[in-house]
């Protein structure tokens, strides 16, 4: 009698790659943003208003998540994009997207 080991199906992985936009159109928007929320944060702790001051802290939490989006692809290199864990295509062209 053989001992036949059972066979894993084949996942085959397609490389799906993506075009980004520049990133240096997000990161001109953000870093404003960014000092507004913050002088609007001293202030409303200033004038003592706990409501806007909780706002604006999520806020600044948002502006910080939408930081960590950004990347920068060196040339002769690629990044890969995933989703909740699941590939969603890569990067090849080089730059600040």
């Amino acid at each position: 009698m053989m001992n036949e080991t059972p066979r894993r199906p084949q996942t085959t992985i397609q490389e799906k790659v993506r075009r980004p936009a520049s990133g240096w159109s997000a990161f001109g928007i953000l870093v404003p943003a960014v000092l507004v929320t913050f002088a609007a944060l001293i202030g409303a702790a200033a004038q003592g208003a706990p409501a806007l001051v909780v706002l604006l802290v999520l806020c600044l939490g948002f502006e910080a998540f939408m930081f960590a989006g950004l990347f920068v692809v060196n040339p002769n290199q690629a990044k890969v994009l995933q989703l909740f864990g699941e590939y969603v295509g890569s990067v090849r062209q080089a730059g600040f997207h």
